[in-house]
């Protein structure tokens, strides 16, 4: 039985320059320089332009497509960024993915995280798996079961990586990429420690890999390697110590 004293849901919509205050909706869509002053809860979100969020979301799916930013926390099923947009604190979700550019001002949370062009992260990233063709900044840990990075779009750096299979090769910008980075070759990735079971590794640098099976491909520069079963390295990398627990 249907409760009579229970309205349904309303809509958001903001065109233009409009602004509302924030609560609980159906679905919301902003475009142009629309905002939202406060926290906001509905089923689906479409941001365009430069909307912007001042507060938390709390949504199922949330399309970014422009230049949005989102003030607060975001929790979301699903995030899927097609432009430059901003992030100022944590974001929780099961599947995000990232076509431009996404600056995340705390941590990102979820089970998949897809990026093809440029993902920044002031906190660390925690995710089942990770694909990166590009560029990735993560300033604290980057923690996931599988990590597959593709560079591109100049140097990527992270402070530590703990994974279960990670690798990380060598790309070159293409297609529609070369929009945001020009046409050049990936300056490489600038790690502090690595930890993981299965590793390979191109074009990048490092104070210390750990790992069970390591293989050291193309390009990279290590100081210490410390391996459980297996090691490779390519002629033209420079490992300087390597250890055999």
């Amino acid at each position: 039985m249907t409760d009579p004293d229970k309205k349904p849901l309303a809509d958001l919509s903001i065109a233009g320059s409009g602004i509302t205050p924030g609560g609980i909706y159906r679905k919301a869509v902003i475009s142009g320089s629309g905002k939202v002053q406060g926290n906001i809860s509905c089923a689906t979100m479409d941001i365009s332009g430069s909307g912007k969020i001042m507060g938390d979301v709390d949504t199922g799916t949330l399309q970014i497509s422009g230049s949005g930013v989102v003030d607060g926390d975001v929790k979301a099923d699903s995030l899927t960024i097609n432009g430059t947009s901003r992030i100022e604190k944590d974001v929780t979700v099961a599947e995000c993915e990232v076509n431009g550019r996404l600056t995340i001002k705390g941590s990102l949370h979820g089970e998949s995280a897809r990026s093809y062009g440029q993902l920044s992260i002031d906190g660390d990233i925690e995710t089942e798996e990770l694909t990166v063709e590009g560029k990735l900044s993560v300033a604290g840990l980057c923690s996931a079961d599988r990590i597959a990075i593709k560079l591109g779009g100049g140097s990527s750096a992270i402070h530590e990586i703990g994974c279960s299979r990670l690798n990380v090769h060598r790309g070159i910008v293409t297609g529609w990429m070369v929009q945001l980075f020009g046409k050049i070759r990936g300056a490489g990735l600038t790690v502090d420690t690595i930890e993981g079971d299965e590793l390979f590794l191109e074009d990048t640098e490092v104070q210390t890999v750990h790992g069970s099976k390591v293989v050291i491909g193309a390009g990279c520069r290590i100081d210490k390697v410390f391996y459980k079963e297996s090691y490779w390295c390519a002629n033209d990398s420079q490992v300087r110590a390597v250890v055999k627990e």
